[in-house]
């Protein structure tokens, strides 16, 4: 680079320092603090921090989801800068303990990155320098990356399609292979920060090579473009098949995580903002627009989108002849290629063809395109190369107009107008950590020896991850948890993960959830120590029934306020609760003279007011309990009819029970409703959920248990209970085993050598 050229670099950089001091400069006064505490963002922190302190493996994360555990990319270890922070700290000098700091200033760096690189870009297109300043920064803090700093911290990285783009660009020039080689390395770092970078840069690369090729048609060049694709995506692809895949040792992740007809990019998203005033305005006044989440947004800018409505009208007037743009500079082939390319995954980002209805069958067959259930983050391609040709082109048309500087000062002026109301459209403040604080660590907790523990329960309970359940954390219990992780080394058994294993999330349930079975992670776990409980008291009085059975047995260790409550809960504990049980059923059945037997039912009254189906069809082809079951096809309505219950009383709770077989993948994604119909046959009440939300006892056979409380709205109605699961299509749904009581009344049965209450079978 020439020595003007560096001077022009050190400019840029200069105002892009400016810039994100003048928004971001509470992140260099205070770089330990957390952008969001609680949620998402906090889990972002301590995967990596924990990773960078406490993993023993480069690849395997520890820190959650204990034993198991999982590998670093599915975890989100950010594992290029926890492994970098982790070889620094255990060969050099340690850092670790400001593995926050550097994941915050790391996203300073990256917008600094980025304003570079846009420069770099239209200094290549030959506009310029002032122009090129102002439109590189402007379209760095317009950048939809920009608002992933509210807690995805590793898609905040709004540089690594500029760079990709500027070294496509030397490519197009030169086809040298220095140029592939770099990519490659970028392909890889950046994937290694977020695996979805791998698939946004796979596809633009593939189909930018794509359109370079049919512009040409160069055969006889075929192996040349087969060489330079191979370095830049196949050689990436090779690493991570090996990496990954070959190092991953979980074989139950869901093949089609959920989310994908939710969080593709909707077209109101890509051309309009509710960040700018006017849209704020039009919303208000003129039309009301969908409600958008962040996944289904990608914003074009205004000057992107007015400006390509009217090169699209002008390019229909000729009759759709000749380039869209006509540039008349050498790049206009790299830009034309690029723009191709940014427009397939725009249409992918929108989730085309799998969204458009009556073809969302499609999506069956899209093999491992399924597992990037995100696709809206594909415009984010689009968003820069849409962006660039359009200033570039403008640049052009109106230079040598006699009023250029002041349409392009107008334009200049709308599109820093939008990044600042982009910029300050979210809260990114920082907040402080209690426990952060010098001498609030939970480390600093007297009469508490954390190696004395193998790893941490919470209540309440939180696993997310396996997109078969969704135990959201409440209250400041991952916050805590989180906290208390990090800085003892102990690992949870909760979760924020991704792609986490079916069999594995239910066994962590079955861990936590009321004692019916012997729990399946007793057989995992080979650590003899005591678990470490900690208990958030306001959250555990709302759900005092799901989480009391753990404080049996337990020893409490520490209290702190109205909230945070610490046990020991020896691991004994979880068999003892168990046998426990059973001995109080068995007494209870044999001895209790308070019981009322009927029917073969016992209960403390003689008002038999509640209704059994044992499901009992021989020809289903599995069934929990007794000679048989109920199957159905899981994408049809599977609908069982209940007549009116045995003394009904209108608006009285009652609870439903009914076991559900959930072993394979995406059956907890059924939907589950009770419909109330009056003497007429007229539907008057409906009670909708999610299998996964009402399921809290489970077997080790693959089945669990639905439990859900309803009330009727009439003594003389009936019901239809339905379940289905389109996704599932052909395949077959197993039910068994109804049961629905008065709400809090217990009811017990004896069948041979089992002792059964309230649909529970102990043997």
């Amino acid at each position: 680079m020439a020595k003007q050229s560096w001077t022009h670099t050190f400019l840029m950089a200069g105002i892009m320092l400016m810039l994100i001091v003048l928004r971001f400069g509470s992140y260099l006064q205070h770089p330990e603090r957390v952008i969001e505490p609680y949620g998402d963002g906090f889990k972002a922190y301590t995967t990596i921090a924990y990773h960078a302190m406490h993993d023993t493996s480069y690849t395997h994360y520890a820190g959650m989801h204990y034993p198991y555990g999982d590998h670093v990319i599915p975890s989100a270890t950010q594992p290029i800068v926890s492994n970098t922070i982790r070889f620094i700290s255990q060969n050099i000098v340690d850092i670790s303990q400001h593995t926050i700091a550097i994941v915050n200033l790391s996203m300073l760096l990256s917008i600094l990155l980025c304003g570079l690189f846009l420069f770099f870009i239209f200094r290549e297109m030959e506009v310029p320098l002032w122009y090129a300043v102002i439109v590189a920064a402007g379209l760095t803090f317009l950048s939809p990356q920009i608002h992933r700093i509210q807690s995805h911290y590793g898609l905040s990285h709004p540089e690594v399609i500029p760079i990709v783009l500027y070294l496509l660009l030397k490519f197009e020039q030169s086809w040298k292979l220095k140029y592939s080689l770099w990519i490659a390395v970028v392909v890889v770092l950046y994937s290694l920060i977020h695996f979805y970078y791998f698939a946004i840069l796979a596809f633009s690369i593939s189909f930018y090579f794509l359109f370079k090729f049919l512009a040409k048609l160069d055969w006889r060049g075929l192996p040349r473009y087969i060489l330079h694709y191979g370095v830049q995506m196949i050689v990436p692809l090779g690493f991570f098949v090996f990496w990954l895949f070959m190092k991953d040792h979980v074989a139950d992740r869901t093949p089609e995580p959920w989310g994908f007809f939710q969080f593709h990019a909707l077209w109101e998203g890509i051309v309009s903002s509710m960040d700018q005033p006017y849209f704020q305005l039009i919303n208000e006044k003129v039309i009301k627009m969908r409600t958008m989440g962040l996944e289904n947004r990608s914003y074009m800018g205004i000057i992107a989108f007015f400006t390509c409505f009217a090169i699209g009208i002008n390019w229909l007037r000729r009759k759709a002849k000749g380039s869209i743009f006509e540039f008349q500079h050498r790049h206009g082939a790299f830009l034309s290629h690029a723009f191709w390319a940014s427009l397939v995954l725009l249409v992918l980002a929108l989730g085309v063809p799998f969204t458009l209805q009556g073809l969302e069958f499609l999506l069956d067959y899209a093999g491992p395109y399924r597992q990037f259930r995100s696709v809206g983050r594909f415009a984010w391609f689009f968003y820069y190369v849409i962006n660039i040709i359009v200033f570039v082109w403008l640049y052009e048309k109106l230079h040598q107009h006699r009023l250029a500087y002041l349409w392009l000062s107008l334009l200049l002026g709308l599109l820093l107008s939008e990044a600042y109301h982009s910029t300050y459209g979210y809260n990114l403040d920082l907040d402080e950590v209690e426990e952060f604080k010098p001498g609030k660590s939970f480390a600093d907790l007297e009469g508490i020896n954390y190696e004395e523990f193998q790893a941490l329960l919470t209540v309440p309970y939180y696993h997310i991850g396996s997109d078969q359940f969704w135990w959201e954390p409440e209250g400041y219990i991952l916050q805590k948890s989180q906290v208390l992780s990090l800085q003892t080394g102990l690992p949870t058994t909760s979760a924020m993960l991704t792609r986490t294993s079916s069999g594995q999330t239910i066994n962590q349930l079955q861990f936590m959830t009321e004692p019916y079975r012997r729990p399946n992670l007793l057989d995992t776990i080979q650590d003899t120590r005591p678990f470490l409980l900690m208990v958030d008291q306001r959250e555990y009085e709302k759900e005092k029934d799901r989480y009391e059975h753990l404080l049996n047995g337990s020893v409490p260790l520490y209290s702190a306020g109205d909230r945070l409550r610490l046990y020991r809960l020896p691991l004994e504990s979880f068999e003892n609760r168990l046998e426990e049980k059973s001995r109080k059923l068995k007494r209870k059945i044999k001895t209790d003279t308070t019981l009322v037997w009927q029917a073969g039912f016992g209960a403390v009254d003689s008002l038999f007011n509640y209704y059994y189906d044992g499901l009992d069809d021989p020809s289903a082809e599995q069934f929990y309990f007794g000679t048989g079951g109920f199957q159905g096809v899981a994408s049809e309505q599977n609908i069982i009819y209940v007549p009116t219950l045995p003394s009904q009383v209108a608006e009285q709770s009652y609870t439903l029970s009914l076991w559900m077989y959930i072993a394979d993948d995406r059956r907890t994604r059924s939907s589950f409703q009770i419909d109330e119909y009056d003497v007429e046959g007229n539907h008057i009440r409906q009670h909708k959920m999610d299998c996964h939300r009402i399921i809290d006892l489970f077997d080790n056979n693959g089945w669990a248990m639905l439990e859900m409380d309803f009330k009727p709205a009439a003594a003389d109605s009936k019901f239809q209970i339905v379940l289905t699961n389109p996704r599932l299509r052909g395949e077959s749904i197993f039910l068994d085993e109804l049961f629905i009581r008065p709400q809090g009344k217990d009811v017990y049965r004896k069948q041979g050598d089992i002792f059964w209450m309230n649909n529970r079978h102990y043997p």
